[in-house]
């Protein structure tokens, strides 16, 4: 189990990087995309923060699959960066996306402005998706013939109820772990 300390001192940290880059980019504060396109820049400042700590840890690249596809240009993902604490005290990793809600416009469901986790969400994948991948989840029949619906049974495939309960202990209206 993870230290609630532990997970309230990344949380602050992460907020902290979040405040910075908000200040530093007024324009990029559109309620459905808050901090797009600096997720790279969150993940690296978070990660040499955490490292000058004493963390192992360091940015990695994901592909966000959407949910809602009606506002998607021409694919259903997109290219996103998170931190990964590398396996903090002999346990699991712990993952931290300071930048995740960067992509309310595509999912149903409100998600959190920061995520962490010892599993990444189930919809950030670890390798671009392939063309097999798509039909799956039916973005080709989607894309090709105006079917709306993206193919839910495959989804529930790719769940991962762990996330849902870490996510569980933090309050999104505060910002803070609770």
């Amino acid at each position: 189990m993870i230290d609630r300390q532990l997970i309230k001192s990344f949380y602050k940290e992460a907020e902290s990087v979040r405040i910075q880059l908000m200040e530093k980019y007024p324009e990029s504060l559109d309620v459905d995309h808050v901090l797009a396109g600096k997720c790279i820049e969150a993940s690296d400042e978070l990660a040499r923060r955490l490292s000058d700590k004493g963390y192992d840890s360091e940015p990695i690249r994901v592909f966000c699959l959407y949910e809602d596809w009606d506002n998607c240009p021409e694919i259903c993902y997109e290219e996103h960066w998170l931190v990964r604490v590398n396996n903090h005290n002999h346990g699991d990793n712990i993952y931290i996306d300071p930048t995740m809600n960067q992509f309310q416009w595509a999912f149903y469901e409100k998600i959190p402005e920061i995520f962490i986790g010892t599993e990444k969400p189930s919809f950030y994948l670890d390798e671009e998706p392939d063309e097999d991948f798509l039909e799956k989840v039916g973005w080709t029949d989607y894309y090709e013939n105006g079917d709306n619906e993206p193919n839910f049974e495959y989804w529930e495939h790719l769940k991962n109820p762990q996330n849902i309960e870490i996510l569980s202990i933090f309050n999104h209206d505060k910002g803070y772990a609770r």
